[in-house]
C-alpha cells in the first residue's frame, strides 16, 4: 500500500490531505475504512485530497483498468486545478480564464454547427 510504503500514518495523511481551499476533511479513521475495503467507492474529491496528501496524481489511487487514458488525464487536470490554481499569480489566472473562455466559445460554436 502506497501510504504504508511511504511510512505515513492515516492521521498524518489526513492532515496532509487537508486544504485551505475546500471544506473536504478526510479522517484517519475514514482512510482506514477505505484501505480495509469497508468504503468501496470514495468520491473523486476524497481521492483528490488523498492524492494531494500523498504527493501523487489522483490517477495513481484510482483503478485505471476501468478508466480510459483521456479520463485519467482529465482527473489529473482537475486535481491540478484544485490544488495549484489558488497558488497561481493573478496574471496567470487571467490568462487561464481567457483560454477557458476561448475553449467555451469554440465548443459552443461546434455544438450549434451540429444542430
Amino acid at each position: 500500500m502506497l501510504r504504508t510504503n511511504l511510512g505515513i500514518s492515516p492521521e498524518l495523511l489526513a492532515m496532509r490531505s487537508a486544504s485551505e481551499n475546500d471544506d473536504l476533511s478526510v479522517s484517519g479513521g475514514y482512510i482506514r475504512r477505505i484501505e480495509s475495503g469497508a468504503v468501496k467507492s470514495p468520491t473523486l474529491d476524497t481521492a483528490a485530497a488523498l492524492a494531494r496528501g500523498l504527493g501523487v496524481p489522483v490517477s495513481v489511487l484510482i483503478d485505471t483498468d476501468e478508466l480510459e487514458e483521456e479520463a485519467i488525464k482529465d482527473l489529473d487536470l482537475a486535481n491540478f486545478f484544485r490544488t495549484e490554481l489558488p497558488k497561481l499569480k493573478e496574471e496567470d489566472k487571467k490568462l487561464l480564464r481567457h483560454s477557458i473562455n476561448i475553449i467555451r466559445e469554440k465548443a459552443k460554436e461546434e455544438y450549434n454547427a451540429e444542430k
